[in-house]
């Protein structure tokens, strides 16, 4: 059982560090040409012939995924989901 306080939001800003990562890291996740790829990191399943446009949570899916992220960068992508939207929101 996780403690309480590792289940809540990370509601501090992101630093330019972490910030600059996870927009070039994002970049790189939403190519059209990297569909088939990411989808099957983040465990979706490809449609044969179609891109379909991936989603906030799909990212975070992404930025989870070992090797893909900094760990020391970011140890808990899913804590800082509201900050990680207001990154790809300001794009």
């Amino acid at each position: 059982m996780t403690t309480p306080h590792l289940r809540y939001q990370r509601l501090d800003a992101l630093s330019i560090l972490q910030r600059t990562h996870i927009a070039l890291t994002a970049l790189r996740f939403f190519l059209p040409h990297h569909y088939e790829r990411n989808c099957k990191k983040i465990g979706k399943e490809p449609v044969p012939n179609v891109t379909l446009p991936f989603s906030g949570m799909d990212l975070l899916k992404y930025l989870a995924v070992p090797g893909e992220l900094s760990e020391e960068l970011l140890p808990d992508p899913g804590r800082h989901m509201q900050r990680i939207d207001d990154l790809l929101n300001a794009a």
